[in-house]
């Protein structure tokens, strides 16, 4: 069972849950897991772990035995933006990781990863290749807006219709990208 005062940053991705603030922010770093079990050793990234809800990525008797992060370069920044009813401890209704390198002005080796737009914590091909090359301005941040509502594909439930959430996916991506606007 989920407690917080146990919690470990593996466990936050182990436990695949569609929603949560770790595995987009993984997911923008390329990190991996080294999965050991009966068959031998194994890694997997984060993003391709994340794409089957619960531990369904794991195997019988296998368990994840440590994540591994590459070290990010000196002209890389990264944005975190996330939507919550409540605040504190809540989980997101929707939120946006952003990394990317700049160079002279420019997005550059771009990552974007979203909670809320799929049914599981994703990378956003769409919104990444909008971003490439670009100017660092609002055109840049509206097109990149437009984008991943257009990729989201967010359920309607008891918290937010699809529309809200894809709305919202859309104002998360505009305030994290604002950060990279002063840069």
């Amino acid at each position: 069972p989920a407690i917080r005062e146990s919690a470990t940053v593996v466990g936050n991705v182990a436990q695949g849950w569609s929603v949560g603030d770790l595995v987009p922010l993984f997911q923008i770093c390329d990190a991996e897991l080294d999965i050991r079990g009966p068959s031998g050793q194994r890694r997997i990234s984060v993003a391709d772990y994340a794409k089957t809800p619960h531990n369904a990525a794991l195997h019988s008797g296998e368990a994840i035995a440590a994540l591994t992060l590459k070290p990010a370069g000196d002209d890389v920044r990264m944005a975190y933006e996330r939507f919550t009813f409540k605040h504190g401890f809540d989980l997101p209704l929707v939120s946006v990781a952003v990394g990317a390198s700049i160079k002279g002005g420019a997005y550059s080796d771009v990552r974007v990863a979203a909670v809320g737009g799929s049914h599981m914590p994703a990378r956003c091909a769409e919104v990444e290749t909008v971003l490439i090359g670009r100017p660092i301005d609002d055109k840049s941040i509206d097109a990149a807006a437009a984008a991943i509502a257009k990729w989201a594909d967010p359920p309607s439930d008891f918290r937010a219709s699809a529309g809200y959430r894809r709305h919202v996916l859309a104002t998360m991506l505009r305030r994290a990208l604002s950060k990279f606007v002063s840069v």
